[in-house]
């Protein structure tokens, strides 16, 4: 069962999608379609087993290295368990951790938010909210 060699972990709009598509281009990288599966860090996809997630790789050069990346690991919400988990499918892969300025972080996440209309409240008002999303991803000390 091929499985990942790495996992790009980091925060909402640090860059792991940009350095997913930076590796994907390189010749000794094999990379799924799937970016982002989330497979540790949400409960209703880990339920549906190791072997799903093997899926994603199989078909996968096994001469190459392979990874994903999934920010969701990384939420202060749900890392430990993501940690965890990831720990016992994973114990030899590598873990990138991507990080950007705190504040800039939070203002992009909260513009891509806005841009998709998911967030029409002004910032200030969203960031005063208990648990702000945008605020608690930022938080990369509790994400680690």
């Amino acid at each position: 069962m091929k499985l990942p060699d790495f996992v790009i972990l980091g925060a909402m709009k640090a860059g792991t999608t940009s350095l997913f598509r930076w590796l994907e281009r390189h010749p000794d990288v094999a990379l799924p379609e799937e970016k982002e599966p989330a497979f540790f860090s949400r409960d209703d996809r880990w339920a549906r087993g190791v072997g799903s997630y093997a899926k994603l790789f199989a078909a996968l050069p096994s001469d190459k290295l392979t990874g994903e990346a999934s920010v969701h690991y990384s939420d202060p919400a749900v890392a430990s368990r993501a940690a965890a988990r990831l720990h016992e499918v994973l114990p030899e892969a590598r873990l990138l951790f991507l990080a950007r300025d705190p504040a800039e972080r939070l203002r992009s996440h909260y513009r891509h938010q806005v841009q998709r209309g998911r967030e029409q409240r002004p910032l200030l008002e969203a960031l005063s909210e208990p648990d702000s999303p945008y605020v608690r991803c930022s938080l990369y000390d509790d994400a680690l």
